[in-house]
């Protein structure tokens, strides 16, 4: 059984949101690795903003982890009349992938990206980023939202480090 908290931190004017923590109120962090992501880092969803984000390719142990995030919080009463938006999405072209956000400040993506050599680690360049090789990542459950109006809800899950090989 999952053992977190929620923490009430935005209101945004009919989606509310809360922080996921664990009973200690620390992040819970989770790793994942050897996965693909192909596509995903830069969207224009609006207007005057991108959604920065990585969709990850099929990973059984992944897609069991988000599963049971996305379960546990399906069985809350107050989700009864609500419709979940799942992170895993079918798409055409890839098969299973799994929608991860990365921190963002400003409209840029922050979450680090690093290059692993064969004698060091370095900080790279998101230009850098290959979408044809394996990547590892840390990262977190960020919030659970909910959306009254359209009795909708979901988890957000936040990219802290993706790691890559350096060709």
């Amino acid at each position: 059984m999952l053992d977190f908290i929620l923490i009430k931190y935005k209101i945004k004017s009919f989606i509310q949101k809360y922080h996921i923590l664990d009973s200690d109120r620390d992040i819970i962090k989770c790793k994942c690795c050897n996965v693909i992501s192909p596509f995903g880092r830069e969207i224009n969803k609006f207007k005057d903003s991108k959604q920065h984000r990585l969709n990850i390719k099929y990973s059984e142990n992944l897609i069991e982890l988000i599963n049971n995030f996305e379960n546990y919080i399906n069985e809350f009463d107050d989700f009864k009349e609500y419709d979940l938006v799942s992170n895993i999405i079918r798409n055409n072209k890839y098969g299973d992938i799994i929608r991860f956000h990365l921190k963002t400040n400003n409209n840029n993506t922050t979450t680090i990206f690093k290059h692993i050599n064969k004698d060091n680690i370095e900080i790279a360049n998101w230009i850098d980023y290959q979408i044809d090789k394996k990547i590892n990542i840390d990262f977190h459950p960020d919030c659970l939202w909910i959306d009254e109006k359209n009795k909708k809800y979901g988890i957000s899950f936040i990219i802290d480090t993706v790691y890559q090989k350096k060709s």
